[in-house]
């Protein structure tokens, strides 16, 4: 995984990309941008694997990390959907 951002970093900061970012319609000649699409769809694959594996070990009364509280801030969202309410903010003007 870190080899793999590694590399991304690298694919983007090159000069090909940088060109193509600037002339897109160049795109299909540049063979970095290949390997790029390569390397976002793998990290994509390998994160859609991580969450759902996650996301079946969810415990509400347990917070592993960010996935954990997003997944509970959506179970409390769905749970009350009837229930939200937004705040009302009141402002003085004063000159």
């Amino acid at each position: 995984m870190v080899d793999r951002a590694h590399r991304h970093i690298q694919l983007v900061g090159s000069p090909s990309i940088q060109v193509f970012n600037v002339f897109p319609w160049i795109g299909k000649w540049i063979a970095d941008r290949k390997e790029l699409h390569t390397i976002i769809a793998e990290t994509k694959k390998q994160n859609q694997q991580l969450f759902s594996r996650l996301k079946e070990t969810f415990n509400p009364q347990m917070c592993r990390g960010f996935v954990d509280a997003f997944l509970l801030r959506k179970q409390n969202l769905e749970v009350g959907k009837h229930l939200i309410t937004y705040p009302v903010y009141t402002f003085s003007v004063t000159s």
